[in-house]
């Protein structure tokens, strides 16, 4: 899971150097497994590119398979599907995966959810 989520957030379009920069410290903490610091560095980048729908995926797959944040992650899938694609199909590709994720993420949740009635 977190290789795809490395080589997803290293390809693409060319980032700003700044942004770029937020992302493979991001990466970084993701190898090392410090899952609140890979986060920051995110929420760094978003600072200088909000209306990257691609950032606000990977921040949602970090607290949903690192942080274990449903929440949260169900939060930046719904901000990333939200965000307007403006033509970039990068952002329109994140878009996508984002309105996936949701979908998995309530299908899971919603399983869950019957597991724990049944005990009862």
């Amino acid at each position: 899971m977190w290789q795809r989520l490395l080589n997803w957030l290293g390809a693409g379009r060319e980032e700003d150097e700044i942004v770029d920069y937020f992302v493979k410290k991001s990466t970084q903490a993701l190898l090392q497994e410090r899952y609140g610091t890979a986060v920051r560095y995110i929420d760094r980048a978003l600072e200088f590119s909000p209306k990257s729908s691609r950032l606000h995926v990977a921040r949602g797959i970090i607290y949903l398979e690192g942080i274990h944040n449903l929440a949260e992650a169900l939060d930046c899938f719904k901000r990333a599907a939200q965000l307007p694609a403006n033509g970039d199909r990068e952002n329109e590709m994140a878009r996508e995966r984002a309105r996936e994720l949701i979908r998995e993420v309530m299908q899971s949740a919603k399983g869950e959810d019957e597991d724990d009635n049944k005990g009862t």
